[in-house]
């Protein structure tokens, strides 16, 4: 029920929009504005939603199918559960500076602004073109290091519990199925170097082409005495997935 909450809360989100586009039509210059950009919003929102809700209704299927069921389930101390989140979601000590940036910065304000110029904009068009696409590689390192430390925090505020079992992965309140429609577990390994952790990497699929990277990795923290788990979870493992690479032990 936790991934259908969120996406009752984005859906609640969109309801509020479309009011308020609706309720610019009470304004008579903007009545028509406030229409259009309400049917455009819907038009998209729709698939959107539709797509939103589909998966976490199998998401939390899967959860309460893991729980119920699970191959391995391991309780960790709050030292345990901090380093590995410090591993999995590291926080930058280095600030933005455009020594480390300036060929991605550079090319594109020159893009930016010959843009502005070549389609004729006036000069106070140019530059603005020339501050935004200045200010465009900041505004990104900003989010990505803010992105970083809401995961961190989340991980944190989550149970420090993990499920592991024939249908997929529960790391806190975050569950990852083995295979799904857009990746699949390609490699479990085990990092010794502290902190010990359970390195799982997934292949994500080649059609989805707005992917940055071709996988990405799901840490589990390791304590003393997981031994005879891990060497379970090897079996099933290699038993579910013959393909993959399973070396836990």
């Amino acid at each position: 029920m936790a991934h259908r909450q969120k996406v009752y809360r984005i859906a609640k989100g969109i309801g509020i929009a479309l009011l308020l586009m609706a309720a610019c039509d009470l304004y008579r210059p903007m009545r028509p504005i406030g229409s259009a950009f309400a049917g455009i919003l819907a038009f998209c929102a729709a698939p959107f939603l539709y797509g939103l809700h589909r998966n976490a209704v199998r998401a939390d299927r899967g959860v309460a199918a893991l729980m119920a069921n699970p191959w391995v389930h391991w309780e960790f101390t709050h030292a345990e559960w901090q380093a590995v989140a410090d591993v999995q979601f590291p926080q930058r000590s280095k600030p933005f500076t455009w020594r480390r940036q300036w060929p991605v910065g550079l090319t594109t304000v020159a893009a930016g602004t010959f843009g502005a110029w070549i389609f004729g904009g006036s000069p106070p068009v140019i530059l603005g073109a020339f501050v935004f696409f200045a200010l465009c590689p900041i505004a990104c390192n900003w989010f990505f290091g803010r992105d970083m430390r809401a995961q961190h925090r989340r991980m944190m505020a989550a149970p420090t519990k993990v499920w592991l079992g024939p249908d997929g992965l529960l790391l806190g309140s975050q569950f990852t199925p083995w295979v799904s429609s857009e990746f699949r577990l390609e490699r479990a390994a085990v990092q010794s170097a502290a902190p010990a952790r359970l390195v799982l990497r997934f292949r994500v699929s080649p059609s989805l082409t707005y992917s940055s990277r071709p996988y990405f990795h799901r840490s589990v923290p390791l304590s003393a005495g997981s031994g005879r788990d891990l060497e379970l979870l090897q079996q099933k493992l290699r038993s579910a997935f013959p393909k993959a690479e399973i070396a836990v032990v």
